[in-house]
């Protein structure tokens, strides 16, 4: 099983093909002897090439690799390669053309190593664009099939906080927000917490209802919503926190975000220790191993599409 993710705020190589391949290529070495002997028999005559030329540095091209991967398929190493499963996830997250290229070669590789009665199984996964046609490839989309999941999702979260006497309270809340969702599992998560955070501020259940019936079902519009409603010293802080979130690339240091909140406006240092992260960017933001970035790729489309921080913010916003 060799995987990969495309993440268009991670380094060169964790959203470009040339990290894909050589990912997938490390991935099958580790697993499949005979694969490494042809990539080591490989590196020694790239080796043998870079010496003569004064260098012992060998750089491995986007092109050689495709070679490599499409010889493996068409059995045309000494080793047959093991049964193999590729999980390629978010190709929306790279630009249409250079994905194009690499769904068309895994098309081949699929066809190849059928042609050889090689054991290869692809998985290519993506948002609904770009619409990428693959002639006698089935496909799954998944919102059809998330109805259950989203069922248990949102009746596991509101168990025990609304009283077991208004069971039937939970059940339609459960059932008018699986409807609502179009089966976007991340419309329901982000929904589900502006919900929790009515009914912790003691908001009655008829308000409660009425929110969740004029929430956006777009993505873009609930993302907007989210970022309305504000105090005005929480705007100055979210809107900094965004601002500096969106410049650059790759995921942000969370201390380095920190620095430059303050830097923006020291007299933020005390918002930024009483509100929670989350809060502060209304769940469009996440924090793992130290790191900040938005929890998806349509979060920073959002800021890109058009000037957006004026939702927060009334103040000049930096321009990315």
């Amino acid at each position: 099983v060799a995987a990969f993710y495309f993440n268009a705020r991670g380094n060169a190589l964790e959203r470009t093909p040339e990290g894909l391949f050589r990912s997938i290529i490390h991935q099958m070495c580790v697993q499949d002897r005979g694969i490494l002997r042809e990539l080591y028999k490989l590196h020694n005559e790239r080796a043998k090439v870079a010496a003569a030329l004064g260098t012992d540095a060998v750089v491995w091209t986007r092109n050689e690799l495709e070679i490599f991967l499409r010889r493996t398929f068409q059995h045309k190493h000494q080793s047959r390669p093991q049964r193999t499963f590729f999980l390629i996830d978010a190709l929306d997250e790279y630009d249409e053309k250079t994905v194009r290229g690499v769904v068309y070669l895994f098309a081949e590789l699929g066809k190849s190593a059928l042609a050889k009665s090689i054991d290869l199984s692809i998985c290519l996964s993506s948002r609904h664009y770009p619409t990428i046609t693959i002639p006698d490839c089935p496909e799954i989309v998944v919102e059809d099939g998330n109805r259950s999941d989203i069922s248990v999702y949102v009746g596991g979260r509101f168990t025990g906080l609304i009283p077991t006497s208004e069971a039937s309270v939970v059940a339609d809340l459960e059932s008018s927000i699986v409807e609502q969702s179009s089966g976007v599992f991340l419309w329901v998560a982000l929904v589900v917490d502006l919900l929790l955070r009515d009914i912790d501020s003691g908001q009655p259940i008829g308000a409660i209802r009425q929110r969740l019936r004029h929430v956006p079902k777009r993505m873009e519009d609930l993302y907007a919503e989210l970022l309305q409603g504000f105090e005005p010293t929480e705007r100055q802080f979210s809107a900094r926190l965004v601002e500096w979130v969106l410049l650059g690339s790759g995921n942000k240091d969370i201390h380095d975000v920190f620095l430059a909140v303050l830097f923006s406006g020291p007299e933020l240092a005390v918002v930024m220790d009483s509100l929670r992260w989350k809060d502060a960017s209304r769940g469009l933001l996440e924090y793992t191993s130290g790191t900040v970035q938005f929890i998806h790729e349509t979060v920073r489309e959002l800021f890109f599409s058009g000037p957006r921080l004026s939702i927060l913010d009334d103040l000049p916003t930096v321009n990315p």
